[in-house]
This record gives structure tokens, sequence and C-alpha cells, in this order.
């Protein structure tokens, strides 16, 4: 799959990310937004494509392991909770996700908060892979947010912004204009220029590449819950609302990974005890 949309840059250094994201649609636990750069003389990766369409989970495994260690990659993962996705809804959670992971590469953190990510329930994972020449080392961070603020950067700039370019999968370019949520608008807009790209996943090898980072990334959190909260199935259906989970769900209870915005548990009587 190779790029079809021209950066604004003729001449580098320019850097082109993709940003996609996995988990808008589920019950249960949150939405992961990723972003991934590689350089353009690094090889490509056979058989990256749409996450959607990479149907076995080990096949997605095995290419996110290629994608992680190609010389010269940067790419990070942002991840919005259940409860910050009821505060603020799914699509400005989303479009909160995609500017945290897409300001990760701009900003090159390798450790401490990524600046404005400071809001409840959400936080960020940063990784590189250095060009083999320079030794092949990984630099990784995770940051964390529990409240509000604008936090800090432990990380030099690896480039200035205006040498980043992202393409965004979907129909909206995750910038904070036009929002109101005030949650939302106290943190920074997007700091790379870009565009939005539909059905991208399928066009744009970057996007493609963190659509598999992006679903991959949420899997593992899933199978993780899976082993806090039995008799869920949270490891196989990955809390998408299938009959078996929403039937665990009137029979066992809410957890406190569930969207109460999300039906049927926004309709449900949640006794005391219930979280």
């Amino acid at each position: 799959m190779e790029s079809t949309i021209l950066t604004p840059s003729s001449s580098p250094p320019y850097y082109c990310m993709g940003i996609d994201e996995a988990g808008r649609g589920p019950l249960a636990g949150p939405v992961v937004c990723s972003s991934y750069y590689s350089p353009l003389e690094s090889p490509r990766v056979p058989g990256v494509m749409d996450s959607k369409q990479l149907t076995d989970e080990n096949e997605r495994e095995r290419i996110y392991g290629l994608l992680t260690n190609v010389p010269g990659a940067k790419y990070a993962s942002a991840v919005v909770d259940a409860k910050c996705i009821d505060r603020i809804n799914i699509l400005q959670a989303t479009m909160l996700g995609m500017r945290m992971a897409g300001n990760c590469l701009v900003e090159g953190v390798g450790g401490g908060k990524v600046p404005g990510i400071g809001i409840e329930g959400s936080y960020t994972w940063y990784e590189e892979i250095e060009d083999e020449g320079k030794g092949g080392k990984r630099g990784k961070g995770k940051s964390k947010s529990k409240g509000k603020g604008k936090g800090s950067s432990s990380g030099e700039k690896s480039v200035e912004s205006g040498d980043w370019y992202a393409l965004v999968d979907g129909n909206r370019f995750p910038n904070i204009r036009g929002t109101e949520c005030p949650e939302v608008t106290s943190g920074p807009d997007m700091l790379a220029d870009g565009t939005a790209v539909v059905k991208g996943d399928g066009k744009e090898y970057c996007i493609a590449a963190a659509s598999v980072i992006a679903k991959v990334t949420r899997d593992r959190l899933m199978r993780e819950y899976d082993l806090k909260y039995k008799g869920y199935g949270l490891g196989q259906h990955k809390g998408y609302g299938t009959r078996e989970h929403v039937k665990a769900i009137y029979d066992k209870g809410v957890l406190e990974i569930h969207r109460r915005s999300f039906a049927p548990v926004k309709n449900m009587d949640l006794g005391e005890g219930q979280s």
C-alpha cells in the first residue's frame, strides 16, 4: 500500500504520520487512538492494511511486531477510558485521543506527560525505534493523567511541529475548533497540520499501520480486563455488544469499564454496588 496523498513539503525533512482509532463502538473498555511514522526510506511491512480486514488476531500481532521494529519508526497510543467517554461523549473522546497520539510524535516524548493531556481518564504511551546505525535502541515512556492541567514534557522535540503532517482516518481532523466542552478545550490543539482521509486505513500506509497499532494495543488491554473481570468474555468479544456480553451484563452487573452512556447500560436500573 503506497501513499496517495502528497504532503505540502517538496523536500525533506518532512514527517508524515498516520492516525487511527480502535474501539469507538464497544460497550466496555477504552477507545485507543494511535499514531505511526516510519521514514520514507524504511522498508514497508508486507500485509499492512486496515486492522478490521486483519481478522486473525495472531496475524495482527505478527504485523504489530514488524511495524514496531522498523528502524526509525515512531509510534504512540492514547487510551481514553469509559468514564472519560461518558463525560465528554465518544466523538470528543476519539478526537482527544487522536490529538494526544499525534502530539506525542511531534513532541518526541520519552517519558512524563504530554502537554495538555491532563484530562482525567486518559494516558499515552510513546515509543521510538532508532536507526540501526545509531544502535537500534528504543526510547519509550508512559504518561498518565489523574486530573486536569497541561502537564509537562520530559522529552525534547525531535523536530519542529511545522515539519509534521498528519493523515487522519475519517472525515474530521481532530482539532479543537468547534468544540464547546471546557474540559477538552483547556488543552492545546493538534500541533501538526494535516488532513482527514475518508476510509484512509484502506488508502494510506501510515494510517493502516496506525490502525494495527491501535487495534492490537486495545486488544491487549481487553485481555488484561478479562483476567480481572471473570465471566464477561472480554478477551473474546473485546467489549463489543455481543449477545453473550449483554447477557453477562444483565446476569452479573455493570463494571466500572462499561460505558454508561451506551445502551443497554444507560437503560439499566443500576443498583447499589454496581460500578
